[in-house]
């Protein structure tokens, strides 16, 4: 499709793909433009999918009025459309809009694995100030956000920018779209067994969906996490409908996830007002005085963030007075071998025996003491291991080091601002302008060709695999260690929302991947095992954070031909049955030594499990 903006024509290039989302693909212009283009009812996303083939008709129909009435003079990190383009008919189809580059979408903010170390608590009062003040510029102008979430909110140097600004509510126009985390209950009918939009979107929804955002970024939790335990079995009910019956992380029957920051860390006055918030239904336009005057400051002996005159969570022993500690329990006999006060930012198993790179004080450190000379910025940073070889992607860059020593850099593709490569068994590969190439003996080797800036990729014992999708293209594909050229995999399920996140784990001779991506206002979790002749062979799926094995998508390692899967509950073995994932063995006696985030390593002593500052080693009897 030639596409024109404002009257001009352009062209546009898969390689210029930034972003997709379940209603438009994103295409970057030049260094201060970005396009929208919406999906049209025939694109590939949306094949075989009548009532979001509807509803992109509906939108593109409302657009043709919609966008030209937008109003003007927002402020500048309000992203509002430029320019409109269409088609060589003249029906729009998107907008140009000013580029935020080099920012982070808002949901990253509340992942523990990315915050910590980069942007601490005050920073982030400081980003969500701009927050609020972005959103109280467009109640004045009686505009609400309406599907306010953390994916339509990009940050940049403490600054937070709302983009998807077309589907906002103003005048005649309503938002229909909505995510359940972020939908306030009181525009829902209760009377309904499901969380579904029954009320037109308010200030006041804004409101809730900003508070909702500030919890889940401060704490790692959102106000309906954790499980929910009645003592009472009639009291049950399944996890997606707490929010109608205000059963919060504060119930006392609800399981307060392991991974998350306690709220007791939090004032009194900004616990109280979530408390008031979720559990009480008020509503009011959130206080800036109440992100101005809360503080927080870090204790000296644990290193937790926390707005109180006494540290609630710390203890008493020092990281350096800690020696191997063994607990038991039931079956597993579990021995902590390392604790830091820093972060463990990368593990494996060598020949089974564990070796690790963590981050403390500003340095990096192999377990075996060795100093990674390595500048103290890890924004984006990806890290590998094997022997001693120490990997570090940084800013188009892999550098590679022989214990201290730097020996060598190969210039590498990004995805998402992450480096994309990836090794096994000391064997490395790396993408570059889209090439996909390992290191063999006498230098680099070309594998196959991918898509430069969009590909993701992950190897194995044998084999390898990579997944790009950039405009209304697709391409899942496995690569062997032993050959060139890439092999595509078939019937893979499309991800029609936008993606969060993705990896993959090597069982045997099978590729299990998983995806989240938010679809239609949920985030989903989906794994497809891909057989060696490359097509999928069993698939699985769950709504992230639900308390089952899939409610993460990390955490996974292979055993035999199954998969471990940690969870705050313990841990789970995963195999196949026919076409689908199921449940195959359950192990509750190492529920208190995992959760959900932690990572397992099967080694000749036993089952390694590593979380972000702690190794512990599981014998199973």
């Amino acid at each position: 499709m030639k596409i024109y903006l404002a009257g001009n024509p352009i062209n546009i290039t898969p390689a210029q793909a930034i972003g997709k989302g379940g209603e438009a693909d994103i295409y970057r212009l030049n260094d201060k433009l970005a396009l929208k283009i919406f999906k049209s009812p025939h694109h590939p996303d949306l094949r075989g999918l009548p009532l979001e083939q509807q509803g992109a008709r509906h939108r593109l129909e409302e657009h043709q009025t919609k966008l030209s009435d937008f109003p003007a003079g927002l402020p500048a990190n309000i992203v509002a459309p430029v320019a409109l383009a269409s088609d060589s008919k003249g029906f729009i189809v998107g907008y140009s809009m000013p580029l935020i580059a080099d920012s982070e979408v808002m949901l990253r903010f509340s992942d523990k694995k990315f915050r910590p170390g980069r942007v601490d608590n005050n920073a982030l009062l400081t980003i969500f100030s701009s927050l609020l003040q972005a959103v109280s510029a467009l109640h004045d102008r009686k505009v609400v956000v309406g599907d306010f979430n953390d994916l339509n909110v990009l940050v940049k140097d403490e600054q937070a920018y709302l983009i998807d600004t077309d589907s906002y509510q103003f005048g005649r126009y309503l938002c229909r779209m909505f995510t359940v985390k972020f939908l306030d209950p009181l525009l829902t009918d209760a009377r309904r067994q499901s969380l579904e939009l029954y009320k037109p979107f308010t200030s006041s929804s804004d409101w809730y969906a900003f508070t909702v955002m500030l919890m889940n970024s401060l704490l790692y939790v959102d106000p309906y996490g954790g499980i929910y335990r009645p003592a009472d079995k009639k009291q049950r009910i399944i996890h997606q409908l707490r929010p109608l019956k205000r059963i919060t992380v504060f119930h006392p029957e609800v399981k307060y996830p392991k991974p998350a920051v306690h709220y007791s860390v939090l004032s009194d006055d900004l616990l109280d007002y979530f408390y008031q918030t979720f559990v009480q239904d008020k509503r009011n336009p959130f206080p800036e005085k109440l992100l101005q005057l809360t503080r927080f400051t870090t204790c000296q002996q644990c290193g937790q963030e926390h707005a109180r005159s006494i540290c609630p969570t710390c203890s008493t022993a020092a990281p350096a007075a800690i020696r191997e500690v063994t607990v038991i329990r039931g079956t597993v006999k579990a021995t902590r071998l390392y604790q830091t006060k820093g972060q463990i930012v990368q593990a494996t198993t060598d020949n089974e025996r564990l070796i690790w790179l963590v981050r403390e004080n500003g340095q990096l450190v192999r377990e075996e003491g060795w100093k990674i000379p390595f500048p103290e910025t890890f924004a984006n940073a990806r890290f590998r291991i094997w022997g001693e070889t120490t990997w570090v992607g940084l800013n188009g860059v892999i550098h590679e080091y022989h214990r201290e020593r730097l020996e060598n850099k190969y210039a590498v593709d990004h995805y998402r601002h992450i480096p994309m490569f990836d090794s096994s068994a000391g064997r490395l590969f790396w993408l570059n302008n889209g090439q996909l190439l390992r290191r063999g003996k006498f230098g680099q080797e070309f594998m196959g060709q991918a898509l430069s800036n969009q590909t993701l990729l992950w190897s194995g014992a044998h084999q390898g695999l990579g997944f790009y999708q950039a405009g209304e293209i697709r391409r899942t594909f496995l690569f062997d260690y032993q050959r060139k050229g890439l092999k595509d995999v078939k019937n893979m399920v499309a991800i029609t929302g936008q993606l969060l996140d993705a990896t993959t784990v090597f069982v045997a001779d099978n590729a299990w991947f998983f995806t989240s991506s938010r679809v239609q206002g949920k985030t989903v979790n989906r794994c497809e095992v891909i057989g060696p002749a490359g097509s999928v062979i069993a698939i699985g799926s769950a709504e992230a954070d639900d308390g089952s094995w899939l409610g993460t998508i990390r955490g996974k390692c292979p055993v035999g031909d199954k998969i471990l899967s940690t969870s705050d509950e313990g841990i789970f073995k995963i195999g196949i049955s026919g076409h689908n994932l199921a449940i195959v063995q359950e192990y509750p006696d190492t529920e208190p030594f995992v959760s959900s985030q932690s990572y397992l390593h099967p080694g000749r002593e036993g089952l390694y499990v590593v979380s972000r500052r702690e190794i512990n080693l599981l014998r199973l009897t």
